[in-house]
Formats: structure tokens, C-alpha cells, sequence
């Protein structure tokens, strides 16, 4: 399926970007497990992931989904994690040690609309903008990426057939 003897398909993006839209599609395209790092913290925190973050503070989430992806041990998968998961090296080396990294882009104001529309949990600083957040994030983002798929345009299904291609296999 992909380089390096791996076997997972790692989405990053943005909030908005369409990690988990298109990864429940990839997993079904694909015929592997679907797996969303957002839900397993919310569930292991048992608490929504923006109640944590005000109450704890986004250093203390930031820790805890590190350590989460860190110790996240998979094959077979197509994982969608949270926007904020490239500030962690401990969970990055092992995703990018267990897959391709598929970088899911969308432009600044096109994700800014998305995430307005569907409000979402976001670790963002105070005191930062929406376009300084977004060119910190997408700096790490491509640093990461195997691939890198634009978003804005394309359909879910389009996304998922460009990403097949890529994967002759499947």
C-alpha cells in the first residue's frame, strides 16, 4: 500500500480541512479500520476536547494528545488526527514511522468559512489570528507530509480518488 514497509494512511490538516470526512472514505475505499485521535482523547478524557482545553489549558492538551499518539499502535488504518497534532515529535515520529503522512490542504479563507459553519475544537493561542495560525501550522504540516492533497476544490469522492491513484493497490 504504501513506502516503508507501512501500512497506515496518517491524515493532517487543519480544523475543517476534511480529515475525518475523508478518512471514514479512504477506510471504506481502502478496506481498512478508520481510526480519529480526536475521538479516542475525548474519550479517554471523557469530556468534549474544547471543555478540556478551557479548563486545562492548551499546553496540558497539547501533552496528553502527544502522549495519546505517541502510544497509538495500529496497522491497517486510516488515522485522522487533530489539527494541533504536528506540535508533538514523540506522536509524529510514530506516525510518520507507521504510514504515509497525507497532508489534506485548504486555503486560509476557504478553512476559515468551514470551521465558522461547523464550529470545532481548536487549540489556538490567544492573541494569535486565524492567518498566523494557519501559516505556523502548515509550515509543520508540509515538514510532515508524504503527500500533500488540496481540499478546497475537489469533492470528498475526487480527494479519495486522487489519493487511490496513489495507491494502486487498493
Amino acid at each position: 500500500m504504501a513506502p516503508h514497509n507501512t501500512s497506515n494512511i496518517i491524515l493532517i490538516g487543519m480544523p475543517g480541512a476534511g480529515k475525518s470526512t475523508l478518512g471514514k472514505l479512504l477506510a471504506q475505499s481502502f478496506g481498512l479500520e478508520f481510526v480519529d485521535t480526536d475521538t479516542l482523547l475525548a474519550e479517554a478524557l471523557k469530556m468534549p476536547l474544547q471543555q478540556y482545553i478551557d479548563t486545562h489549558g492548551q499546553q496540558s492538551f497539547r501533552m496528553l494528545e502527544d502522549t495519546l499518539v505517541a502510544n497509538l499502535h495500529v496497522q491497517g488504518c486510516v488515522i485522522a488526527t487533530g489539527g494541533s497534532v504536528v506540535y508533538g515529535k514523540k506522536g509524529m515520529a510514530n506516525l510518520t514511522g507507521s504510514g504515509v503522512v497525507v497532508y489534506l490542504h485548504a486555503g486560509e479563507q476557504e478553512l476559515q468559512k468551514r470551521i465558522t459553519a461547523q464550529p470545532r475544537a481548536i487549540v489556538w493561542p490567544q492573541g494569535q489570528s486565524f492567518q498566523q495560525l494557519f501559516a505556523e501550522r502548515d509550515t509543520l504540516y508540509r515538514h510532515y507530509a508524504t503527500i500533500v492533497l488540496d481540499t478546497q476544490t475537489a469533492t470528498p469522492e475526487q480527494t479519495v480518488a486522487q489519493l487511490a491513484a496513489r495507491f494502486p493497490r487498493h
